[in-house]
């Protein structure tokens, strides 16, 4: 269980309100009796992935993608926000990232391009 001063840290941290932002709620948080930061748990994550090669794991429809999940997400959501007509990737690789965002393009442009 958290001591009293990181139990103070941690509500200071996320206390929601009116100006701060979601970066602003959570640049610390507490996880199994620690107070860790968002970063450090960013890092942490890529970290592992790399290491252990899960990019050779993630695909889509079946065709190797070589991203993780989260950076694939995150981009696609960006592309829908921005709906652009002309996406240009380098370093393909398998193609599976390619065909991935082909896909989320073709939801809101049909004549948009890869």
């Amino acid at each position: 269980m958290f001591n009293q001063y990181q139990e103070d840290c941690y509500t200071a941290e996320v206390r929601v309100n009116s100006k701060s932002t979601v970066a602003d709620k959570f640049k610390k948080v507490g996880i199994n009796g620690k107070v860790v930061s968002v970063d450090d748990i960013v890092f942490g994550y890529e970290r592992i992935f790399q290491s252990l090669e899960l990019f050779s794991a993630v695909s889509w429809l079946g065709v190797s993608m070589q991203q993780t999940p989260n950076d694939a997400f995150v981009i696609a959501d960006m592309m829908w926000r921005l709906k652009p007509d002309l996406l240009i990737e380098l370093g393909t690789s398998g193609g599976g990232s390619a065909h991935f965002f082909a896909h989320v393009m073709k939801q809101y442009n049909r004549g948009a391009r890869i």
